[in-house]
């Protein structure tokens, strides 16, 4: 039946309808395509002997191609009123008839490749694009002296030359190798095919001298995840801005290749590398570099970015815009680089005026605060780890005041510690409160409602009962640790120590927890007055709507009368209790003098410079995550209630704040 040198390449059990022909069926039938482009409809066991019906298009007698259109991931053959014969065992019939069959785009690359000449066309001269065997478009095809471009409706592919590591030109198909960047679809894709009823004027003529000189990432793990990335900073001493990448996931590794180079720029274990998201923009560091990592969200999510850990190096910071850097320091200076091999800017210990924190960063990542630099009248603000502006504000300080511990006396060391240890006294007692008084007075200058007054009474209450645990903590265990530290300083140097000093100190303390306390219990009192509005969050608006017209006259009454009394406290009673306190504070640090005069050893210097140095720290950090406010402004603010304006830093030497000694 079949002629000489004529083979079956290709059968179809289903997915074909031939129609037009009466009495046809199809039971039991299969379509057999040869070599040759015949197409034959038969019993599979008929097909290549004299028995049973066969229908028969022959291509090789007529000529007539079969138009081929994709739909989804199938291709759609059509062939209309071609002319079939019927073959029976006596007769033989002419007959026109239509054919459609359903296949795929591998079997009709199949087909493609084994007959001599090719059966199928695509339909208007359209090209098929096959994009890793697994997402296929059709549609027009065109060149520049770059790349392919393609578009099919709304999707546009560009395939540039120089990705491409290697090809395979068939009839009516080139097959591309390499890693492709389809950007609409924000896929790298590693095969691409182009199927074309006239391939040969698809290809440029000198594709393959391209080819042979790109460059080439080579093959790459078929398990590893591939996809298209930017990054910009300095890696290893280059610049990158914006420079798109492939970033492969293996195993537990990361790798990050120039598109452009094809050479892999950071290679780094997950463990290794660690994240900061902020918002829509992400920096990496991977122990070497520091970078910005621009990727889409679906790409972010394969590569898992978000489960690499955050970076908890306090060697890294980020500008106001998200740009990373290294910040390192020593006895010289502070220093910013972008890379370990490239500096930014670099500012001498001495001409460090201040390190001030400007705000606590609202972001996922709370380790970082806003700190501002100021130098020889400039400034810069980045973002820091908290634990590096801690540094920062002790190694300037240490820099640029231990050079003086040669020339200065112990009892001049130790007598700044006392006057710096009554500044932290001070800031213990009457810092929170301070500080809680003006806030409720920003509030308190607004118009209020019953609503807000609601609000301001319970925030005050909460507040009056913390601020009492506080100065219960602080009078209960100051005094103890002052007295272990010194008694393991004095006997560091075997040297006597009288403690009784201490036993005042916590008499003292108690005192002025009890009389500061009193106040605040009456404040309190006030207070219970309305207690029916105090309650949790989730109360607040219901009291509020069940507020009686009786009440609300209470409501002002009575928080006039609990603020009357805060402000009796802080606005009179401050400066007596601030003044009395500073006074006993001095003549106690008198008293442990002369112990410390029975150290003869010059070491106990480092020891007091190191105190020193800590209560500056202290003293320059903020007073909570809501606020710029410095500890020290509120010292400040603090000793100016007692008049005494005078009181400056000495800042020729180690003195950090508070009052001069009373001679």
């Amino acid at each position: 039946m079949l002629k000489l040198g004529e083979k079956i390449i290709y059968e179809l059990s289903d997915g074909f309808e031939l129609s037009g022909i009466s009495r046809y069926s199809k039971e039991s039938k299969k379509l057999h395509i040869t070599n040759l482009g015949n197409i034959i409809i038969s019993k599979a066991d008929e097909v290549n002997d004299e028995s049973g019906v066969k229908y028969i298009y022959s291509f090789s007698d007529n000529k007539k191609k079969l138009e081929a259109v994709l739909e989804g991931s199938q291709i759609i053959i059509y062939g209309d009123n071609l002319p079939f014969y019927i073959k029976s065992e006596n007769s033989s019939k002419n007959v026109t008839a239509s054919l459609t069959m359903k296949i795929t785009l591998d079997e009709y690359d199949l087909i493609c490749k084994s007959q001599r000449e090719f059966i199928f066309y695509l339909k208007d001269n359209m090209t098929i694009l096959s994009l890793d065997d697994n997402k296929f478009y059709m549609g027009g095809i065109n060149k520049d002296n770059e790349k392919f471009i393609f578009i099919s409706g709304k999707n546009r592919f560009e395939i540039n030359f120089d990705d491409i590591e290697r090809y395979i030109l068939e009839d009516k198909k080139v097959s591309l190798k390499g890693y492709f960047h389809m950007e609409r679809e924000g896929l790298i894709v590693r095969s691409v095919s182009i199927f074309n009823n006239n391939i040969e004027n698809i290809v440029p003529a000198d594709l393959s001298e391209r080819v042979k000189d790109n460059k080439k990432i080579g093959n790459l793990p078929k398990d590893c995840d591939i996809v298209f990335c930017k990054i910009s900073g300095n890696i290893d001493g280059f610049d990158y801005k914006n420079t798109n990448m492939l970033l492969v996931k293996y195993q537990d590794q990361l790798i990050f290749i120039n598109k452009k180079s094809k050479k892999t720029i950071v290679k780094s274990t997950k463990d290794n590398c660690s994240k900061l998201i902020l918002g829509e923009d992400i920096i990496l560091y991977d122990n070497k570099n520091v970078f910005n990592l621009h990727i889409n969200d679906k790409n972010k999510e394969a590569m898992q970015i978000e489960d690499l850990k955050d970076i908890e190096n306090e060697i890294v910071g980020y500008t106001l815009k998200h740009a990373p850097f290294f910040i390192q320091e020593d006895f010289n200076s502070l220093t910013i680089l972008k890379s370990f091999q490239k500096e930014i800017i670099s500012i001498k210990n001495s001409d460090v005026k201040d390190i001030v924190i400007n705000r606590e960063i609202e972001s996922r990542n709370s380790n970082f605060v806003e700190t501002e630099i100021k130098f020889n009248n400039q400034k810069i603000i980045l973002n820091l780890s908290r634990s590096m502006v801690q540094k920062l504000m002790q190694d300037v300080f240490i820099y640029a005041k231990k050079p003086l511990l040669k020339d200065v006396s112990v009892e001049i060391l130790y007598k700044n510690w006392s006057k710096a240890m009554n500044d932290m006294i001070i800031f213990n007692f009457f810092g929170n409160i301070y500080y809680m008084k003006s806030e409720f007075d920003k509030v308190l200058e607004r118009e209020l409602n019953d609503e807000i007054r609601i609000e301001v009474i319970n925030a005050l209450y909460n507040q009056i009962q913390e601020q009492r645990n506080n100065l219960d903590l602080i009078s209960a265990y100051t005094p103890r640790i002052l007295e272990n530290q010194e008694i393991e300083l004095f006997e560091k140097y075997n040297a006597k120590l009288d403690v009784q000093v201490f036993r005042q100190i916590k008499n003292l303390f108690f005192d002025l927890s009890y009389n500061i306390s009193s106040y605040l219990d009456g404040v309190e009192k006030s207070l219970d007055n309305i207690i029916f509005v105090i309650s949790g969050e989730d109360k607040k608006r219901y009291n509020y709507r069940m507020l009686k017209e009786s009440e609300s006259a209470n409501l002002d009454v009575f928080l006039k009368q609990a603020i009357s009394r805060l402000n009796h406290l802080v606005e009179n009673m401050y400066p007596y209790y601030v003044d009395e306190t500073s006074r006993e504070m001095f003549k106690l640090f008198e008293v442990l003098w002369k112990n410390y005069k029975n150290i003869n050893d010059d070491s106990i210097k480092e020891v007091l410079f190191e105190r020193i140095t800590n209560t500056y720290v202290f003293r320059q950090l903020t007073l909570n995550n809501n606020t710029n406010e410095r500890r020290k402004d509120i010292i400040e603010k603090i000793y100016n209630s007692v008049d005494y304006g005078a009181n400056k830093l000495d800042e020729n030497m180690f003195f950090t704040g508070g009052m001069k000694y009373v001679k």
